[in-house]
């Protein structure tokens, strides 16, 4: 399966509101998503944002990513975003937070080498 692990760090406190506008929604489209296997979001505080989802294919993924709410999302976020992290790997199993954080940094440490 595929998993995909991205985190969102938001620029000023009043970007949340916002940001909710177009997460939710992209959110419950993931969950109703063809070739969604499983699909959760935490938080740390109020910028920094987290998701774990798991896909069928590599092929759904990209469908759930360049349609619909997600779509409108991923154009609002360059206003709302200081940053943003994501990877997709394959895997088989779905990571915990603990995992995925690490996850992330390994792949964040790899990209800057």
């Amino acid at each position: 399966m595929i998993v995909a692990i991205t985190e969102f760090t938001l620029k000023q406190p009043w970007h949340l509101a916002a940001f909710m506008r177009f997460a939710i929604p992209s959110f419950n489209q993931a969950k109703s998503a063809e070739g969604n296997l499983f699909a959760t979001t935490g938080s740390s505080s109020w910028h920094t944002h987290r998701t774990i989802s798991a896909w069928s294919s590599m092929e759904a993924m990209q469908k759930y990513m360049t349609t619909g709410p997600h779509m409108k999302a991923m154009v609002a976020s360059k206003r709302l975003m200081k940053h943003s992290r994501s990877i997709h790997l394959t895997m088989d199993h779905v990571p915990d937070w603990e995992e995925a954080l690490v996850l992330l940094e390994i792949k964040q440490k790899e990209k800057r080498a």
